[in-house]
């Protein structure tokens, strides 16, 4: 008797963990389906997209998402979130709002969406996704606009000829290759092959040579070096010096930087000098970002 009570708790359970993982795996598919629709729809911004052609109806993705949101913590209560969770998920959509009204960009709301929906979603199927999507759109715009099928701009900056490839802006070009890039060494993580590190090297040396991307092509270059030092951190001949490096250092530093960065380029434009050779310096790599955040504030302090 106690046998077949257990066979049939046994059944019972499994059965349930079957329904609950079919449900999260419906949920996952909605959801990457909606996020392949924005990224399609904002890639679409970026380009010289041909007048005439079809476009999607943004107010429909974004009806898609609220409905998916509001549906799945209604309906999926292993999505729900915890207190911690919850605060934070109310710290960030409110952010949001306040920063996309202030800014004009509603565009903004719908990404504190899909932050919150994306609970339970696997980070690696996101990835996967936008390898499988942004790869074949980049390539299409780039033989399009080799083709004479989509516009290719090409800027001439005080002798620095930039290529865009089909794309508005060189930079917008280069961006979209980084974070593909970006994308793959986070799928692959420590299994990357120096080939493909190669790989990479090549195609900033591209972005440099054709476009002139200096951002795109430093976070490139970063990128090929953190890969490098991860990987002679798992050699065993230098393992003496593991113990002196922590991942959790580097994940405090990454969150830091920007924050820094921002207000050391905010304190530089309040005060920039075209006299002082360090600021001219500095104004001249960024694109004379400093002199234009200058007379922003001279505008409107």
């Amino acid at each position: 008797m106690n046998i077949g009570i257990n066979n049939l708790k046994t059944i019972a359970g499994k059965q349930f963990l079957n329904k609950k993982f079919e449900t999260d795996k419906i949920f996952e598919y909605l959801y990457l389906g909606i996020l392949a629709l924005f990224w399609i729809y904002f890639f679409g911004q970026t380009i010289m997209y041909p007048e005439g052609w079809p476009q999607i109806n943004y107010s429909v993705i974004r009806a898609l998402l609220i409905v998916y949101v509001v549906f799945k913590y209604e309906y999926n209560k292993d999505a729900i979130f915890d207190i911690k969770e919850s605060i934070l998920a109310l710290l960030l959509l409110v952010s949001f709002i306040l920063v996309s009204l202030s800014a004009g960009y509603s565009e903004l709301f719908d990404i504190a969406f899909l932050i919150i929906g994306a609970k339970n979603i696997s980070y690696i199927n996101i990835l996967k996704l936008y390898i499988a999507l942004k790869v074949p759109l980049i390539i299409t715009t780039i033989i399009g606009s080799q083709l004479g099928i989509i516009e290719n701009l090409i800027y001439n900056q005080d002798g620095r000829v930039r290529e865009s490839y089909g794309f508005i802006y060189p930079t917008d070009f280069a961006a979209q290759v980084f974070f593909a890039v970006a994308a793959w060494v986070l799928i692959r993580q420590i299994k990357m092959s120096y080939a493909e590190l190669a790989g990479m090297l090549i195609i900033a040396a591209f972005l440099m040579i054709h476009c002139d991307a200096r951002c795109s092509v430093t976070s490139i270059l970063l990128t090929v070096i953190g890969v490098v030092s991860q990987k002679a951190f798992r050699n065993q001949r230098i393992a003496k010096y593991r113990k002196r490096f922590s991942l959790k250092n580097a994940y405090v530093i990454a969150v830091i930087i920007p924050y820094i960065c921002a207000s050391l380029m905010i304190f530089l434009c309040r005060f920039y000098d075209q006299n002082n050779t360090f600021m001219a310096f500095i104004n001249s790599v960024t694109s004379q970002r400093l002199k234009f955040g200058k007379r922003t504030f001279d505008s409107y302090n």
